[in-house]
């Protein structure tokens, strides 16, 4: 028996991706802000070679595992389009420049999970990385 809590739902997109459109999809649970350089990743997925042109793709995700704990965790959804973020090491990768990425306005959004079970999180890749 797994222990953790899921979260799961469907990626999709707003913006039109500036690479091709193809490429892997990272997803990732982090428990510190990654725009500040703080946080590990607590759960990841990688989804390989995913076509995002249509701006009606919708692609299901399922992260398990993740440890429930009273404070947010961060959230974060890119697809690398330009090839350059590591799928041999998911934990490790990060967008770039180019890169079709999921905000909050100019923040990393965060979820609450505190107990085990499934959380519902559907994810708009709705900006292109700037830097």
């Amino acid at each position: 028996m797994m222990s953790g809590a899921t979260m799961k739902g469907v990626i999709t997109r707003s913006t039109a991706p500036s690479n091709g459109g193809v490429g892997h999809l990272y997803i990732a649970i982090i428990d510190g802000n990654p725009m500040f350089g703080s946080g590990t990743p607590v759960a990841t997925k990688l989804i390989e070679n995913v076509d995002m042109n249509d701006q009606n793709v919708m692609i299901e995700y399922e992260i398990t595992g993740i440890p429930p704990r009273n404070a947010d965790y961060y959230y974060t959804a890119f697809l690398d389009d330009n090839g350059t973020a590591s799928s041999t090491n998911p934990d490790e990768a990060g967008p770039d420049r180019g890169d079709l990425v999921h905000l909050n306005g100019f923040s990393v959004p965060t979820i609450k999970i505190n107990t085990d079970g499934v959380i519902q999180q559907d994810i708009e890749l709705n900006a292109i990385m700037p830097f």
